[in-house]
């Protein structure tokens, strides 16, 4: 079974003064085609999974040694209820929809997410979100070292930068994944 792992469309990383803020701006197509992904995927009856950094009040699960430990809990971010953690206007969310809250870039870190997709019987993780260069490319390795196949949609993701986010694609695709658009896996599902 596929599912699609929706990561980190929240306000405090992809609205300003967020890390991806400007590219997404700069490339609306990102969200839109994270949201024709979401459609499709609920249409086929695959589970979509929401994946955010969050935390609670006392910032369990962030790791010690975090080098953004004392920013993070200083300034308050990420911390559930807080509007860092609010998925942005646009996306295909719904109340209700399945939601991890990870402690890192890494989305199966403290989260529970590799304990659902087992329980699933997921075989194949399909990538889509912000940052490329920390989540995505975190959680493609951590899927594929978890024998799942792992495809990340390169139209559906985004980083600060637009080399970080071509560098961290071809990382990637050599380590951990196969890279395609949305047009190209939705003639897959087609088939």
């Amino acid at each position: 079974m596929k599912v699609l792992l929706v990561i980190d469309y929240i306000k405090g990383i992809a609205e300003a003064p967020g890390t991806c803020a400007d590219y997404l701006c700069s490339h609306p197509e990102t969200l839109s085609n994270t949201n024709r992904l979401i459609h499709a995927f609920r249409e086929k009856g695959f589970p979509v999974f929401f994946v955010r950094l969050a935390f609670d009040e006392a910032y369990t699960g962030l790791p010690l040694y975090a080098p953004n430990r004392e920013a993070l809990k200083g300034g308050g971010l990420f911390q559930l209820g807080a509007v860092s953690t609010e998925f942005i206007e646009g996306l295909g969310y719904c109340e209700g929809d399945a939601v991890f809250d990870k402690k890192s870039g890494d989305p199966f870190c403290g989260s529970g997410l590799l304990e659902a997709l087992r329980k699933l019987d997921v075989n194949e993780a399909v990538l889509c979100g912000i940052a490329t260069d920390n989540a995505i490319e975190h959680g493609a390795n951590t899927a594929m070292q978890n024998n799942l196949k792992v495809v990340v949609v390169s139209d559906a993701c985004g980083a600060a930068t637009e080399a970080n986010h071509a560098q961290a694609l071809a990382r990637i695709e050599r380590q951990s994944a196969s890279i395609i658009n949305v047009s190209n896996l939705l003639v897959q599902f087609s088939d």
